[in-house]
């Protein structure tokens, strides 16, 4: 059974998978649903954490496209984390995309 607590998206490890969650938060605050909109971070849409250290910017993968949020703007994204399998469209490896 997956938990559907949201956390902060600061709170997954790099490498699991999670889903962009509702929040009171972006009801009150229409730019900042705007801003994560523009990103393509809407409620529903799956999400692979590729990095997240203790500093520096979090690496994810959202839609084809890999994002790197600074800390300020990823602890304020709600996220359920999610098994694998359960979330389609998000990168099977957790390389590092700057490698490549």
């Amino acid at each position: 059974m997956k938990d559907e607590t949201p956390r902060y998206l600061t709170d997954i490890p790099g490498g699991a998978s999670c889903r962009m969650a509702s929040s009171p938060e972006y009801d009150r605050d229409s730019g900042l649903l705007l801003r994560f909109a523009a990103f393509g971070l809407m409620p529903g849409v799956p999400v692979k954490v590729i990095r997240n250290s203790l500093w520096g910017p979090m690496v994810v993968h959202v839609r084809d496209t890999y994002l790197a949020l600074g800390r300020k703007l990823a602890r304020q994204l709600c996220v359920v984390e999610e098994k694998e399998a359960e979330v389609s469209g998000s990168p099977a490896d957790t390389s590092d995309p700057e490698a490549e």
